[in-house]
C-alpha cells in the first residue's frame, strides 16, 4: 500500500472511528490518536503495511494533526 493510499484510508477509519465512540472532530484528548492506532494496529494491521523511514505512529499523526483531526 502507497503512503497516499494509506493516508486516504486512515483519514477515513479515524472518522469512522471517532464517530462509533460518540467523540467529536476534531478529537480533542491527548491520548486520542494514540489509542486510534492501536485500534487501527489491531483491526486493520494493512493499512499499517506502506513504507516509511521513521516511525509510523509518527506518520499517521502527522496526518491526523494536518487535516485537523486531533489537537494534540
Amino acid at each position: 500500500m502507497t503512503q497516499d493510499q494509506a493516508k486516504a484510508m486512515v483519514l477515513r477509519l479515524f472518522r469512522e472511528w471517532v464517530t462509533d465512540n460518540g467523540k467529536r472532530i476534531p478529537h480533542e484528548a491527548p491520548e486520542g490518536g494514540i489509542l486510534f492506532y492501536g485500534w487501527l494496529g489491531k483491526e486493520h494491521p494493512e493499512v499499517l503495511s506502506f513504507r516509511a523511514t521513521g516511525d509510523k505512529w509518527q506518520v499517521v499523526h502527522g496526518w491526523l494533526l494536518n487535516a485537523r483531526m486531533v489537537t494534540h
